[in-house]
């Protein structure tokens, strides 16, 4: 634990009729927001590649594996 010689401060909290929101404001929240969804969006399409790719290594190598293993079986 930090032990500083200042006194911590109480939170600071802006009041709402004290806030102007102007046209700046509002250009410049739905940037961010727009930026949060863009970026959301590129990470579940870089996921869903990279499962896809998985699930699709997986199935071929159980295919070639399966192959292995039962014609080994049939051997018996």
């Amino acid at each position: 634990m930090k032990t500083s010689n200042k006194e911590e401060e109480e939170p600071h909290f802006v009041k709402r009729d004290k806030f102007a929101i102007t046209a700046e404001y509002k250009q410049w929240f739905a940037d961010i927001k727009s930026r949060l969804r863009n970026s959301q969006i590129k990470a579940a399409i870089k996921v869903n590649s990279t499962l896809l790719e998985f699930y699709w290594s997986l199935g071929r190598d159980s295919g070639t594996s399966m192959g292995k293993w039962c014609f080994a079986t049939a051997q018996l």
